[in-house]
């Protein structure tokens, strides 16, 4: 097996161990241990567990970035791609809680460089999108854009706070709050049109949900 190999088995692996267990509960020989590989080769592919934590919150971060793509490269409202952007990150961030919240206390600054690096992707994509859809005419006159990045993004942290332990009625609340969210900032147009599409647009949201596992229980 390739080195790079080796570390994308144990990164997989090591994200849902460190999410169930915690990182303090979880060291690299227990982790040796559930690949079957020795402790020797789990230290020539991460000099320490903070190494290894960096590396699997980075993953995390990039499966949001993946899927936030995907799912917007789907959408041609903007109203659509601006939820399905947000509600992935939000629903994410709660799925994988405990590693997100343990690598801040525990590894703050290395973190942070993460954290920084992908909230900006996120907001530059919701920044794009709001300023298309002020040309279309799709957003309120007063409403300032900007803000409404920052408050998601802001949102989106929040939900990184609390672990998804009711996974559909959580996913409901959710989904609901961003509807309503979002409707408020629309223009008289832009309201019409969602009010005409609103059940399509949540039959395709819960959809989205769905082809991503978000609400089904971890093993």
């Amino acid at each position: 097996m390739q080195d790079e190999e080796k570390r994308k088995r144990i990164v997989e692996a090591s994200i849902p161990m460190f999410n169930q267990l915690g990182c303090k509960a979880v060291t690299m020989d227990s982790l040796a241990k559930t690949l079957h590989i020795s402790k020797r080769t789990m230290y020539e592919m991460f000099v320490n567990k903070e190494t290894l934590m960096l590396e699997c919150i980075s993953e995390v971060h990039k499966t949001m970035w993946r899927r936030g793509k995907e799912m917007t490269s789907k959408a041609s409202d903007p109203f659509l791609m601006a939820l399905f952007l947000t509600r992935n990150e939000a629903l994410i961030c709660m799925r994988f809680a405990r590693i997100l919240k343990d690598a801040e206390r525990y590894y703050p600054e290395l973190t942070n460089q993460v954290v920084k690096k992908f909230t900006e992707k996120f907001k530059l994509a919701l920044l794009d999108i709001f300023s298309k859809a002020a040309k279309n005419g799709d957003l309120r006159p007063d409403i300032d854009i900007r803000e409404i990045v920052e408050t998601l993004a802001m949102s989106v942290h929040v939900c990184s706070l609390s672990s998804m332990r009711d996974n559909e009625s959580l996913a409901h609340l959710i989904r609901e709050s961003f509807f309503t969210y979002l409707r408020g900032t629309l223009s008289i147009k832009a309201i019409e049109r969602y009010d005409k599409n609103v059940e399509e647009f949540r039959k395709l949201v819960k959809e989205e949900d769905e082809t991503i596992g978000i609400l089904k229980p971890e093993n």
